[in-house]
């Protein structure tokens, strides 16, 4: 499609001209995924230009309206794990068993656009202007709004004062109260998605009503949500939610704001962990807020406020308690006016937030940055990737789900970064202890080590399909041993095995097993996920007999570890390989199977 055009302001542009405006380089050939082209035309007259930003249930696009003549954001439902679109194309295609899912989850999120729809006129909630279905999926077209979150502009500028924290909660409040009274529940209450834009409104973003309907009724997806900020009826399949929901994702956010850190996550909550009182952490709190935190933060529901407007009427009692230098006129700010001639200023109702008029770093410093970030995980298999407009994309895996909050509140602590699209899971067991047994021959260098990857190498896989591995060995004659662990708790031997039992090769061997010579072959099924696969070389056999073909993982994991100490320096090396096992394609699309090559 024709894409001479600027990605942000729509203005027509000659093949490479850079937009004088925008300075936005065009030349990319990078491969877009699963995302729709710039120059793509949605229902008729809107104009798809740059990636606004990815996330695990849709993708949202900044556009134009060719009709209006003005920019929009459109949002696509398009659930990573339930479905695909090839790329470069548009047609979005449901994995198989997965079609009922993907329309329960469409469904409402047609439904939401037409709920929301009501408040176009509302201060407090973004304005939904139109919503259709097309290329197998849902769109929902929503004003522009040009500003940051509450958590990109906290990462920018530090904490802000009590005042500004407990009055910007107001306006949340209001928009709250008026879903709540046409019977819409947020469900995805963070600073995330609490929008500042840069003409002084607060907006209140991103409804979870078709992550709710998708993770409350499918069976091969669990209930997607933010960690400290859920209560613990979210991670409850059937768990009965209500206002009471967002109240306390709503008190998440306040603790968040006043205290820096999210607090205890409910599940471990339930087990006994408690959550200290924010004086514990050395911050002083003014009369009645503490109890606003404790009855907020309840973990039983029927505990909690069950209305926002008991939760705002505490609030508001609060306000006359503040310290003088949190009141207006007082020293702090006193101070936040003085530094109005020198910053940008963003008024909210009242409240003044300040810009700093400071150069981004370079895109080689956000480099360096995420780089040192990410070597401080433990077990973890992390990337990263920086857009020419310094929107950044993290995904992966952590070790555990403290590690995953803690690394998504190291990224959003980095200045400069336009937008974040966070994608990291935690780890399936056995990777963090398969790691630890290879940590130490993972490590040798370059020169002896061995590596595993997939076929093809598109870094998944789908349940019908034969399962291909390439291996390149070490640079010593040697022993090769290769393991897959799955999700039941087993670990199948690929190599040796009951068929090929003969596991020596040649210095720098490159074989591929699932492929002659071998004769053994395999079929992907089991569960989807995250699926390792671990190779071992050494230059001594590591077992004195023939194991069985497939064991129990727990039982392999210390045989493992033991032939693994005894072996001397330099004479072994390992490779780990990860891939994501999905549900079967569509339309019979799967590849042969290995008995047919």
């Amino acid at each position: 499609m024709p894409s001479d055009f600027c990605r942000l302001c729509f203005a027509a542009l000659a093949s490479g001209e850079i937009c004088s405006r925008c300075a936005v380089d065009r030349s990319s050939t990078a491969d877009p995924g699963d995302v729709l082209l710039p120059g793509c035309m949605l229902g008729g007259k809107y104009k798809v230009g740059r990636l606004l930003g990815r996330g695990g249930f849709g993708a949202t696009y900044l556009a134009w309206d060719t009709n209006l003549q003005v920019r929009i954001a459109i949002k696509e439902f398009l659930p990573r794990q339930l479905a695909a679109r090839l790329s470069g194309r548009t047609q979005v295609y449901p994995y198989t068993g997965s079609q009922d899912a993907f329309n329960i989850g469409l469904g409402q999120f047609l439904s939401e656009a037409r709920n929301l729809a009501q408040f176009r006129d509302h201060p407090g909630i973004i304005s939904v202007l139109d919503f259709f279905p097309e290329n197998g999926t849902g769109y929902m077209v929503m004003e522009y709004l040009d500003g940051d979150t509450l958590e990109q502009y906290m990462t920018a500028k530090g904490p802000l004062g009590m005042r500004v924290i407990l009055q910007l909660l107001i306006p949340i409040a209001d928009a709250l109260r008026a879903c709540h009274a046409a019977g819409l529940i947020h469900r995805d209450i963070s600073p995330d998605n609490i929008f500042l834009t840069r003409d002084g409104r607060v907006k209140l973003l991103d409804f979870g009503a078709a992550r709710f309907a998708i993770g409350s009724r499918s069976t091969n997806l669990s209930v997607i949500l933010k960690e400290g900020y859920a209560p613990f009826e979210q991670y409850q399949r059937n768990g009965r939610q209500g206002p009471w929901t967002d109240i306390y994702a709503l008190t998440a956010t306040l603790y968040r704001l006043l205290a820096g850190a999210l607090p205890v996550t409910a599940p471990d909550r339930v087990a006994g962990a408690p959550l200290p009182p924010l004086s514990k952490k050395g911050i002083k709190l003014p009369p009645g807020l503490q109890a606003l935190l404790d009855k907020g933060l309840a973990i039983r529901p029927e505990q909690r406020y069950q209305t926002i407007d008991a939760f705002l009427s505490d609030l508001k009692k609060v306000l006359p308690n503040l310290e003088p230098h949190d009141r207006p006129g007082g020293r702090r700010n006193k101070l936040m006016v003085s530094l109005v001639a020198a910053m940008g200023l963003l008024a909210l109702g009242g409240i003044m937030l300040f810009r700093e008029a400071k150069p981004p770093p370079s895109i080689e410093k956000l480099q360096a940055r995420l780089t040192a970030i990410m070597a401080e995980y433990r077990c973890s298999s992390l990337d990263y990737s920086i857009g020419a407009d310094r929107s950044v994309r993290i995904s992966g895996y952590a070790a555990t789900s403290k590690d995953v909050n803690r690394l998504r509140e190291a990224i959003g602590g980095i200045g400069g970064i336009a937008n974040v699209a966070f994608e990291v899971g935690v780890h399936s067991w056995p990777y963090c202890e398969v790691m630890a047994v290879l940590e130490r021959l993972v490590k040798h260098p370059s020169k002896i080590t061995a590596t595993l990857a997939l076929l093809p190498a598109s870094g998944e896989a789908h349940i019908g399909e034969p399962l291909t591995i390439d291996i390149r060995g070490p640079s010593f004659d040697g022993y090769i041993y290769v393991d897959y662990f799955d999700a039941e708790g087993n670990v199948l031997h690929l190599l040796p095995n009951d068929q090929d039992k003969i596991n020596f090769k040649p210095a720098r061997a490159h074989i591929i097993l699932g492929r002659s010579p071998f004769t053994r072959c395999w079929i992907l099924g089991g569960s989807t996920g995250e699926q390792l696969v671990a190779l071992v070389a050494a230059t001594k056999p590591l077992f004195l007999d023939q194991r069985a073909e497939v064991e129990n993982a727990r039982e392999y994991l210390p045989t493992l570890a033991q032939a693994v100490d005894k072996l001397p320096e330099g004479t072994g090396a390992a490779a780990l390989l990860f891939f994501q096992l999905r549900d079967a394609l569509p339309f019979g699309s799967r590849k042969e199977g290995c008995r047919e090559r």
